[in-house]
Parts: structure tokens; sequence; C-alpha cells
């Protein structure tokens, strides 16, 4: 056991001196978009934005869904949430941004 422990806390330290950061981390966000409660996962790694996840959404078919079916890839690629909104969809689009 004291082996074991020893390892780790030397992997430990190894890590710190050498700057590694913590891996991915995921958080959830709401908010309220055209057609009721928008809600998103998103896992962030590091200061950047990784996967973005629409989880619940009443937006317009069509319309709103556009936003849904576009920004979180063009959100995980950029590394934010600052990206374009969807014309025609803007207010999804900024709930969107919001939720993230």
């Amino acid at each position: 056991m004291k082996k074991g422990m020893k390892a780790a806390l030397c992997l430990l330290l190894a890590c710190m001196l050498a700057g590694c950061t913590a891996s991915a981390d995921e958080r959830t966000g709401e908010t309220q978009g055209y057609g009721g409660t928008l809600k998103v996962r998103v896992t962030v790694d590091g200061e950047k934005i990784s996967r973005v996840e629409v989880t619940e959404h009443h937006e317009t078919q069509g319309v709103g869904t556009r936003a849904i079916d576009t920004m979180p890839d063009a959100m995980a690629s950029a590394g934010t949430w600052d990206v374009d909104t969807v014309s025609g969809a803007t207010v999804t689009s900024n709930a969107l941004k919001a939720a993230v």
C-alpha cells in the first residue's frame, strides 16, 4: 500500500511541476429561449469548450431548431460560446449562447 501511495504522490507532483491541466469538466446551463426553457450540457477542457449538447428545448421546429442543430458544433469547433448567430433564429441563438 505504501508503494502505491508513494507512486501516486510522485505522479501528482510530476504533473504539477510539468503544468498539467485538469481533464475535461462537464457543466450545465439553462435560460429562456423563444419557446421556453433551453438547457445545455457543456464540456470544458481547460479554458476551451469541447462539446455542447442541448438537453432540452421547446423551440419552433425549422426555425429555432436551425440554431440548435448548428451552433453547438460551431461552439465546440471554435472552443468558445462566441460564434455567429443563425439568421432568422436570433432569439434561440442568443439563448443558446447565454445558456452555454
